[in-house]
């Protein structure tokens, strides 16, 4: 990931993240619609529960970035190549 589309992000989350820095289920729905990854409540939790790899109950900034630009994530019942996440932080 570019140095860019790191700052993006970075930028993404602070936006929806509370004081503590970390994004719970309310705020990571906020940070999907904003990408354009509306999703319904089912949909939030199942992915939420994927991305929160330390299972604290919220999503930090790294674990955010590692799952973005992963190689395939999971969005309305299929499987895409991580170039979805990325025309949203490209670095035009």
């Amino acid at each position: 990931m570019s140095a860019k589309a790191k700052d993006d992000v970075k930028k993404l989350f602070n936006k929806h993240s509370g004081h503590d820095k970390k994004l719970g289920k309310k705020e990571f729905k906020g940070v999907l619609q904003k990408v354009g990854q509306p999703m319904s409540n089912e949909q939030v939790t199942a992915l939420f529960g994927k991305v929160d790899t330390n299972n604290d109950g919220n999503v930090d900034l790294n674990e955010l970035i590692d799952y973005l630009f992963k190689d395939h994530v999971p969005v309305h019942g299929g499987y895409h190549r991580r170039g979805m996440w990325d025309h949203h932080f490209r670095d035009d």
